[in-house]
């Protein structure tokens, strides 16, 4: 099976910010029905503390993210 790597940066930005944007995100994964996803964080500069607390939420409520890789 092939892994989807995203890289978070391509997507938001290396300034990781706001819980809408951590929305934004899994509606993309969503969107594209996207399976096994693993985020690379690697060139993220900052996130905030309320953005990781809305990622960890989420990926403890989805489904989808039972298999998701933090690189």
């Amino acid at each position: 099976m092939r892994d989807n790597i995203i890289d978070i940066t391509v997507c938001i930005g290396r300034d990781l910010k706001s819980r809408i944007t951590v929305k934004n995100l899994y509606d993309m994964i969503q969107n594209q029905n996207l399976k096994d996803v693993k985020i690379d964080f690697r060139n993220v500069n900052f996130a905030t503390r309320s953005f990781m607390d809305e990622f960890y939420s989420i990926s403890q409520v989805n489904k989808y993210l039972d298999e998701l890789s933090f690189n």
